[in-house]
């Protein structure tokens, strides 16, 4: 599934000055946390790293030709990487902002500073006319333009760090607002799926016709009784409104995960839009202001990549039938077509939604929450369910 190379792609305002070298960005990442504060720098990231890893894990899997036989953890991989919040270009912005966060808040302006303004008060009292105080005042104005070509150095790497880190919040500000327009996208698709029940009317069709041929085969090898053909309309009834069931669910459960994920991003762009607001509203803030506001920024990172929940609420097969792996054989090939959509269309249409009928996020949970409960009192089956996610 080829990936929309426009999120996350090259970095040409990048400060190549600036850039760490892996094993100085490894060294930072494993150092503690300021003063105070428990854990290592790459704790933040612990969470996200895990992620990445797993999708990885899933992709290479398939790669191998392999049928992954957990259909829930097949779905969310699936999802999550269509959706490209999972992106290790993403993890390494979030490193380098830290990084540099860390570099920036450590500059230290005090120091040269006072010093200075210690050699001055100490020139100011010796006596140009004495041989001892001269050697000492020719010493001490030498070291003076020393601290003041550091207090230049310093000045020059602070509004460069200050500037690389504002490109790299814009960024990742920019690229989190594509990914929720991606899964936007994603969500409208679905919803279009369900509405229009093509899926899932072509599928219970297929299953009818599957089932129609299979006992035609046996009557004619004379391998089914009597009582098998009076059952075979009450069974395919049965797995008729088992398909339903699952193709609404797999959709509905489809649908949430690219909510969480829209969520995720957009709450995340607000937050970023706010510090930049701040930033570009006080432009003769101290050194000190600027470290708070990007300290701030960095924590609105550290909360995008580890406070999320995202989960996939796919359910079972509700009912132990016989047939169960014609279901299952159906709903493999149904998440098939569903995702291949997903690649392609969301690619090529506009939201065709006006601005005032935009889905709005309270708006779709609400309604979701009632089709769950019309699905169900549509769809109760009365044999007795079997265990959620013993076939996923």
């Amino acid at each position: 599934m080829a990936l929309d190379k426009t999120i996350f792609g090259l970095c040409f305002w990048s400060d190549d000055t600036l850039y760490p070298t892996p094993e100085e960005l490894r060294g930072f990442l494993e150092s503690p946390k300021t003063k105070g504060v428990r854990g290592r720098h790459d704790d933040d990231l612990a969470r996200y790293r895990d992620l990445i890893e797993r999708v990885a894990g899933f992709e290479r899997y398939q790669q191998t030709g392999a049928s992954l036989q957990n259909l829930r953890e097949q779905m969310f991989c699936r999802a999550i990487s269509l959706s490209q919040f999972v992106n290790p270009a993403l993890k390494r912005e979030v490193e380098l902002f830290k990084y540099h966060v860390h570099g920036f808040t450590n500059l230290d302006f005090k120091k040269p500073a006072v010093f200075i303004k210690a050699a001055a008060e100490e020139m100011g009292r010796l006596n140009p006319k004495n041989r001892k105080d001269a050697v000492k005042l020719n010493r001490l104005r030498d070291m003076v333009e020393e601290r003041k070509r550091t207090l230049e150095t310093l000045e020059k790497r602070r509004a460069a760090l200050a500037k690389e880190l504002g490109n790299i919040a814009r960024y990742v500000r920019s690229n989190l607002a594509k990914i929720g327009k991606l899964c936007e996208a994603s969500i409208v698709i679905l919803m279009e799926l369900q509405t229009a029940g093509k899926i899932e009317g072509r599928l219970i069709d297929e299953i009818k016709a599957d089932f129609r041929e299979r006992l035609s085969d046996a009557l004619q090898q004379g391998s089914v009784d009597r009582k098998d053909v009076e059952t075979a309309p009450r069974d395919v009834e049965m797995l008729s409104r088992e398909m339903s069931f699952l193709v609404r669910e797999d959709l509905y459960a489809l649908a949430g995960l690219y909510e969480a994920i829209y969520n995720q991003t957009q709450r995340t762009v607000k937050e970023l839009n706010l510090r930049m607001a701040e930033m570009e509203s006080r432009k003769y803030r101290s050194f000190e202001e600027n470290g708070e506001l990007f300290t701030r920024v960095e924590q609105v990172f550290v909360s995008l990549i580890s406070d999320y929940r995202f989960e996939l609420k796919a359910k079972g097969v509700r009912s132990v039938t016989d047939h169960e792996k014609i279901l299952m054989e159906k709903r493999h090939e149904m998440i098939e077509e569903v995702f291949a959509l997903l690649g392609s269309e969301r690619r090529i249409r506009t939201d065709r939604r006006s601005v005032e009928t935009r889905r709005k996020v309270k708006e779709l949970e609400a309604s979701t929450l009632e089709r769950r409960q019309r699905i169900g009192r549509r769809g109760r089956d009365r044999r007795e369910p079997v265990a959620s996610g013993a076939y996923l």
